[in-house]
């Protein structure tokens, strides 16, 4: 068992470790092939940032540990914006107004709901999977045409680029891209690997269910790179872009992971996901959306009440409480 946990924790390290060095190698071929620095921030540290929750979820459904998956990528959402908000809040007002929030937090939104609602009804499958991926690649379309158009009439602002492409090594040679894309692809890969065995491992020696495992130690796990991106971006007061970075971290998990996991195999989905943390994953989802729509300031007292708030979930997960249950506790209470 002691084991299993050090090779796990190798394992996210090296997630975390290979995450930053394709970001960076992903960045710098980005700006190399003329895309602007908004785009190469939008789409490549969005979708780096992802990778990890990409890997693990596609290798658990591929090694049949669907819940392992599904529950990597609801995890990774609630604590996306639980824990990541909230750690980062502490540290410094998290601004909602920067630039393309609005549009992004809408899309998440639907995309959180589209994905409740097919993994109720329908599950997941190859077809859905497909239109889930098709949604991805339309979102990404539809930011670099408007996104030239903004450079275009206006320019770049400094304050719309995510630090990771204002501070890229625009001038990085060929040979050493190549580098940190083959380090990352790998690092990348074999890190899904012993973070899945170890965590499977884990969960059976536990007597717990792949399903827990994978929206506790594999879901925090895989949302380091936020994490740290985000508590960063606060210590240098640029807290301006972390909302957008994990708004689309956010869409990414759910458009990307979850189409390529469907792809793998038609697969449903647990009860448990429908009574209790697809619904915590929605209301989250909800409340981050008022705060973009009224551009409320995310500070130090809600950073607090957030971090609370994924500890009640945390309990409420491992107690098993369902929501489906509310009404049955009020009218016990009542009676």
């Amino acid at each position: 068992m002691i084991m299993q946990i050090i090779w796990l924790l190798c394992g996210l390290a090296l997630l975390l470790f290979a995450g930053d060095a394709l970001v960076r190698g992903a960045v710098a071929a980005a700006l190399k092939a003329g895309l602007s620095p908004l785009v190469a921030g939008i789409v490549v540290i969005g979708f780096g940032t992802s990778l990890p929750e990409v890997l693990v979820s596609v290798d658990a459904a591929f090694n049949n540990a669907e819940d392992l998956a599904h529950g990597n990528i609801v995890g990774s959402n609630i604590a996306n914006i639980l824990l990541v908000l909230g750690f980062t809040a502490i540290f410094a007002p998290v601004a909602t107004n920067a630039f393309g929030t609005g549009r992004s937090m809408a899309v998440t939104l639907l995309a959180t709901f589209l994905w409740i609602f097919v993994t109720y009804y329908f599950g997941l499958n190859p077809m859905w999977g497909s239109i889930f991926l098709a949604l991805l690649v339309a979102y990404i379309g539809i930011i670099v045409v408007t996104s030239r158009k903004k450079v275009g009439i206006s320019g770049v602002h400094h304050d719309e680029i995510p630090e990771e492409v204002d501070e890229a090594d625009k001038d990085m040679p060929i040979w050493k891209v190549c580098v940190f894309l083959l380090i990352g692809l790998l690092g990348l890969a074999l890190g899904a690997r012993l973070t899945i065995n170890a965590g499977v491992f884990i969960a059976r020696e536990l007597n717990v269910s792949e399903a827990l495992i994978g929206l506790t130690l594999l879901a925090v796990g895989t949302s380091l790179p936020e994490i740290g991106a985000s508590i960063a971006a606060a210590m240098r007061k640029h807290t301006d872009v972390v909302l957008g970075n994990v708004v689309g971290s956010n869409l990414f998990n759910l458009f990307a992971a979850g189409g390529a996991i469907g792809l793998v195999k038609a697969q449903t989905i647990g009860t448990s996901f429908h009574e209790y943390s697809h619904w915590v994953m929605a209301i989250a989802t909800l409340v981050i959306a008022l705060f973009v729509a009224f551009k409320w300031k995310i500070g130090r007292l809600m950073g607090a009440v957030f971090l609370l708030a994924y500890v009640g979930y945390i309990v409420g997960l491992v107690n098993g409480f369902s929501f489906m249950n509310i009404p049955n506790l009020l009218s016990g209470t009542q009676a």
